[in-house]
């Protein structure tokens, strides 16, 4: 029998694990590795939430201090990078984290069979996907 906390969990951890599916193709794109993932907006709250991110994204996670509001002055400053009139201490300045949650070593199994079943079940349910929307 599934509780509530069971399905919480699991839709967390899908969460979690559907980032570390994206993460690779938005470094591609930035043409950055992102060895730590800062983390705000009011899920950012929760540490229970930043544990489950770090564990299922393998990475580490560094809640913001001021997480519902933290996305605000980094993306204020966005304009200011490309000329070279800002740099990352600055982002940095104004956006303390809170902590700093470790991915778990002892948990990356659990987590690598996890993200196969996502990444199979995907691809499995594409026909499926197509059959229910064929305008899609």
């Amino acid at each position: 029998q599934s509780t509530r906390a069971d399905m919480t969990r699991a839709v967390l951890e899908g969460c979690a694990l559907s980032l570390r599916w994206l993460l690779p193709a938005v470094e591609a794109f930035a043409e950055d590795c992102f060895a730590t993932l800062r983390f705000s907006g009011g899920a950012a709250v929760s540490p229970g939430w930043a544990q489950v991110m770090a564990r299922g994204g393998l990475r580490p996670v560094e809640p913001l201090a001021s997480a519902r509001y933290g996305n605000n002055p980094p993306l204020a400053l966005l304009p200011f990078f490309e000329p070279g009139l800002c740099d990352h201490g600055a982002v940095d300045r104004l956006c303390p984290v809170r902590a700093r949650v470790e991915p778990v070593a002892a948990h990356a199994e659990v987590y690598d069979v996890q993200f196969e079943a996502l990444v199979t079940a995907f691809e499995q349910l594409r026909p499926l996907h197509a059959l229910l929307n064929p305008h899609s």
